[in-house]
């Protein structure tokens, strides 16, 4: 699927990378480490070095609640995720996570994770919290009751987790080169997917029916998970790098956050970029270098993007 680089290439050219956003605000200074959209989009939340995490409403950019997983100590907030329904939202640290009410901004659960803590995902209702971590293992946690429900093993540390929206299915990323699909429920594996390097960045469909895979120098990868074969090849260029990425549209499309700026609006079916934004960077707000788009939603007509530079952009396609 090789060839599929050069009509690429001109749906960049033809989508124009000169797209700005409608509005951009400035949510934090500096220290941004993770960020995350509510399903909706409707909130924003971001984890930070040495500030704790804080949630917005993405319309307003009102503060909502800020988080920390000890009163009186701000929590360096390195991995963040929300609920499928968008009631329950999960924060973690190196080794603590927390899991919060988005309508009363109140904590309901902690634990402490039995290794470093890379990766989390919850599932829909909030009511288990799966964690990847650094010792190659994935736990599920009882998020009401507390206690490991079961264990996960990938051959190297994980990378990146996500959870179909209907809560059946589980993707996580690793350093062992492969992703893997799992049943949230069982904890079965029920698909590895080779890479030819460690796999940084995974999505998965609403439906579970369709996954993503990126991988350091390689093509974005579109997997049809029951058919257990790559579907699509997306070739971003040599020095392009994935960051973030979300089904939206019923599976029909793909958001794509780049790691220099750019946000890319893909679809499936047609294999190729509808529309390129590029977000700004030269303002008096970037008082770092950081370039990552780290999260990706669609909310109503509207296209949300978060920078880690603190950044939140509203797009309209």
């Amino acid at each position: 699927m090789r060839h599929t680089f050069t009509s690429l290439f001109i749906a960049l050219v033809l989508a124009g990378c000169n797209s700005k956003p409608l509005d951009s605000w400035q949510l934090v200074d500096n220290g941004v480490l993770t960020g995350a959209f509510s399903p909706n989009g409707q909130l924003t939340l971001i984890g930070t070095l040495y500030q704790g995490g804080a949630v917005w409403n993405s319309r307003t950019t009102n503060t909502l609640f800020r988080w920390n997983h000890q009163a009186d100590f701000y929590t360096d907030i390195e991995s963040v995720a929300f609920s499928a329904d968008n009631r329950v939202a999960l924060t973690a640290d190196r080794y603590t996570l927390v899991s919060w009410s988005t309508e009363t901004g109140e904590a309901f659960g902690y634990w402490r994770a039995p290794a470093e803590i890379s990766a989390v995902a919850l599932s829909r209702n909030g009511e288990f919290a799966f964690v990847g971590m650094e010792d190659a293992q994935i736990s599920k946690f009882n998020a009401l009751l507390g206690g490991v429900e079961t264990t996960m093993f990938h051959q190297g540390p994980i990378n990146d987790l996500a959870m179909s929206a209907n809560s059946n299915r589980l993707i996580s990323g690793s350093e062992d080169y492969t992703a893997k699909i799992w049943n949230s429920e069982s904890g079965e594996l029920l698909l590895t997917l080779p890479s030819e390097n460690q796999v940084t960045k995974v999505a998965i469909s609403d439906n579970g029916q369709l996954a993503l895979t990126s991988a350091p120098s390689e093509p974005v990868l579109i997997w049809a998970i029951d058919g257990k074969r790559a579907i699509r090849e997306i070739n971003l260029g040599i020095n392009a790098a994935l960051a973030s990425a979300v089904f939206i549209e019923n599976d029909q499309r793909l958001l794509l956050g780049m790691r220099n700026r750019q946000v890319h609006l893909y679809d499936i079916a047609a294999d190729n970029i509808v529309k390129t934004w590029q977000l700004p960077g030269d303002s008096a707000w970037a008082v770092n270098t950081s370039r990552d788009v780290i999260a990706v939603e669609k909310s109503g007509d509207f296209i949300l993007a978060l920078v880690s530079d603190g950044q939140l952009h509203l797009m309209k396609e």
